[in-house]
């Protein structure tokens, strides 16, 4: 039996917003692209996430940064065995995938709804 690793089942690219652009934009990526939700960087270096469902209208015209608590997150390795991806998971709101271990180099990105999706 192949050992089931995070590369086959995370999804990919991983969508991003500096923390200083409205809410209202994040939004609207999160709508084009189809996804709940999306990585904030602060200059260039990735701090938490925005999810969808603690943003509303009234939000909008807000900075990301103002939207408090970003989610949670972890960065592992192309190749994690899943135990620890879903170990991760049990206290984040995603899990990304670096490129060689750098944060800067994000690959991919696991939810627990992809984990669902797997099963």
């Amino acid at each position: 039996m192949r050992m089931q690793v995070v590369d086959n089942i995370m999804s990919s690219p991983v969508f991003s917003i500096d923390a200083n652009r409205p809410v209202r934009e994040a939004i609207d990526i999160m709508e084009k692209e189809k996804t709940k939700k999306i990585l904030v960087t602060s200059k260039g270096k990735p701090i938490g996430v925005l999810e969808r469902w603690k943003v509303t209208e009234s939000d909008y015209d807000l900075k990301v940064s103002q939207i408090e608590p970003l989610g949670k997150f972890e960065v592992v390795p192309r190749g994690t065995e899943m135990a620890a991806v879903e170990k991760a998971l049990l206290n984040s709101s995603a899990v990304y995938v670096s490129e060689h271990g750098d944060s800067n180099k994000l690959v991919g990105v696991v939810t627990s709804f992809d984990l669902v999706k797997t099963f």
